[in-house]
């Protein structure tokens, strides 16, 4: 199963034809993750069309108020709780990407995956935080706890997998996948990038 992530910078629900392009990405086989941070995705939501390979990726910086702190808006955790359940409730499948940096408590993320498994999401990606020296020991270790408490071989694979692309600034281009956990293509495109293909 090839595997597509697409990102922006901000929101890449801020591009008008996300949509097209990821149904585009799915029409060709592969499984399309379209990163949001949730304030548009209640309005946008009606352009999707559920399936299996199409997660809605929605990224957190921790709990409410260290989200909304980090976001520098006030509700922004609010409107991104509020993005999963209108795609849960739409039928979409739901990932979650975690960023890590030097502000992020262990104990707050283990909280903040407690409340995601309670409301049931399809799976956590965690990186750390690009704009933030991600190659701190202090990072470093965070993730590397962040990862253990995803309790699955996939999403860290997975986790290790995106933050080596977006770290490596290879947008567009195939990475590596860990061959002792899948045999599976996958790819980070930016939304600007897709748009232009």
């Amino acid at each position: 199963m090839p595997v597509l992530w697409l990102t922006n910078e901000h929101d890449a629900l801020a591009h008008t034809s996300i949509a097209r392009v990821a149904r585009e990405f799915q029409e060709t086989g592969r499984t399309v993750f379209l990163e949001t941070d949730g304030s548009q995705l209640r309005r946008r939501i009606h352009e999707f069309h559920p399936n299996d390979r199409l997660y809605l990726t929605l990224r957190l910086y921790g709990s409410q108020a260290a989200h909304d702190r980090r976001t520098n808006r006030e509700g922004a955790f609010a409107l991104a709780m509020e993005g999963i359940r209108a795609a849960q409730l739409s039928g979409f499948l739901v990932c979650i990407h975690q960023v890590i940096d030097s502000e992020t408590r262990v104990e707050e993320i283990e909280q903040l995956l407690t409340q995601l498994r309670a409301m049931e999401v399809d799976g956590v990606v965690a990186t750390a935080n690009l704009a933030e020296r991600p190659e701190r020991l202090e990072v470093r270790g965070k993730l590397y706890a962040t990862k253990s408490l995803l309790r699955n071989a996939f999403w860290a694979s997975l986790s290790s997998d995106v933050e080596y692309a977006l770290a490596a600034s290879l947008l567009p281009r195939r990475i590596a996948p860990q061959p002792q956990l899948l045999a599976e293509e996958r790819e980070i495109v930016s939304a600007n990038e897709a748009l232009g293909r």
